[in-house]
């Protein structure tokens, strides 16, 4: 395993997830979505950190059949502290009927690959983001309105969301009692602060 990989899976696994010892964690694999070395690599260092790791790979779910989650991805989304998700097809909408307020840190891992995983972006302090992003929060608290052309003519315009963690929200989500979910690595999502 690469230094970077190494790296870029430390920063998912212990800046990001924010896994301890003694904690339960579950790395939920969609089959032919996730490369076994990234898997490896997260299971791995949660070990190192003295977690206890499980882990499940299942079937894509069908289009068809959005709500057919595989009854072993809803134990461990049931029972671990702490998820790492690279099930693409696994939508939030379907688990909202089993899981209707978050009870766990889960973190939907998009850095599937060992590329990813190892790039300058995976090995960006993920605590450093989560700054910059409460900074963007409060810079942007007074609706100020904005606007982009650029040179081939594209000219968009609106407006920044109010106070209230709008930029935030859109890579961390976290609740009073510390659960979370946080997106990697961070600024997967567009921001969901523009009208």
């Amino acid at each position: 395993m690469s230094d970077e990989l190494t790296q870029g899976a430390a920063n998912c696994v212990l800046d990001c997830a924010g896994v301890q010892a003694g904690q339960s964690l579950c790395v939920v694999n969609e089959t032919g979505a996730v490369e076994e070395e990234v898997e490896e690599a997260i299971a791995a260092t949660a070990a190192a950190a003295g977690a206890k790791v499980s882990i499940v790979w299942a079937p894509p779910i069908p289009k068809d059949a959005p709500d057919a989650i595989p009854p072993d991805v809803l134990t461990a989304y049931r029972d671990a502290d702490i998820l790492i998700v690279h099930y693409p097809s696994l939508k939030r909408e379907a688990l909202v009927a089993h899981f209707g307020s978050e009870t766990r840190v889960r973190v939907p891992n998009r850095a599937r690959t060992a590329d990813l995983l190892s790039s300058d972006w995976s090995r960006f302090p993920y605590g450093l983001q989560r700054l910059i992003a409460a900074r963007l929060d409060v810079l942007m608290a007074p609706g100020r309105n904005w606007r982009v052309t650029t040179p081939a003519g594209t000219d968009v315009a609106g407006t920044f969301g109010t106070a209230g963690g709008a930029v935030g929200d859109a890579f961390f989500v976290d609740s009073d009692d510390g659960r979370a979910r946080r997106n990697f690595p961070g600024g997967v999502h567009l921001p969901r602060s523009c009208d």
